[in-house]
């Protein structure tokens, strides 16, 4: 083959043209194929417990990424542990009503209040507890705040189980998600290590309280 048509080949549009297809192919279906893996992985997995398709002890029972002050967080705990009394109502409850009160001695209370809860919201987490435990106590803190037009305050309550429906695009960013995926992994290392749910949470969110230097100081004078 002479070098006038070794140029000739090299300098075809057509050529090059086919080239970048077969490679953007590639590297379409490549990154089709890791995002099928991660949904497939995620879902499966569910370190929210959003889907709860499986919900395996000693493989992805315990969900060690939620925050136990969350809506999504709450709303696991009513599902996986026992209580006959609940609390629900906004940060006001959550953090003035504790559930060692002596008049909760003999019940198994726990504290389902949420920062910035609407009357709706509200509403939802009593229709969730009520499907999954047997209550007897439902202690209800009206705050004049939650009644407004505004139904959601927080944006987890849509990525929780108390949402009446999950957008598209919610769902789809949990699943296809390389930190979801990095939960996953943990979530499953975590039970294979043999830890199990626990209950030891009421759902109280316990202010820190900061005393300043001048406050100390008074505080010494008096006790004088």
């Amino acid at each position: 083959m002479s070098s006038s048509t070794i140029n000739s080949e090299n300098d075809n549009p057509f050529i090059a043209d086919s080239d970048w297809r077969r490679y953007a192919l590639w590297y379409l279906l490549t990154l089709l194929l890791f995002c099928a893996l991660a949904a497939g992985i995620n879902s499966i997995v569910d370190p929210h417990g959003r889907l709860l398709l499986v919900d395996k002890p000693g493989f992805n029972q315990v969900k060690i990424t939620l925050q136990t002050n969350s809506r999504k967080g709450k709303s696991l705990a009513l599902r996986q542990c026992n209580y006959d009394t609940i609390v629900i109502g906004t940060s006001r409850a959550e953090m003035s009503i504790v559930t060692d009160h002596p008049a909760l001695s003999i019940a198994k209370p726990y504290n389902a209040a949420i920062k910035g809860a609407s009357m709706y919201e509200m509403r939802r987490m009593a229709e969730y507890a009520l499907r999954h435990q047997n209550l007897k106590t439902v202690l209800l803190s009206l705050d004049f705040v939650a009644f407004n037009e505004q139904l959601i305050y927080e944006e987890d309550f849509a990525d929780s189980p108390l949402a009446e429906r999950t957008p598209f695009a919610s769902l789809a960013r949990y699943l296809v998600s390389l930190l979801t995926l990095r939960e996953s992994i943990a979530t499953v290392k975590w039970n294979l290590q043999g830890n199990t749910v626990t209950c030891s949470d009421t759902g109280e969110h316990k202010r820190r309280i900061r005393l300043k230097a001048a406050r100390i100081a008074f505080d010494g004078i008096l006790r004088r």
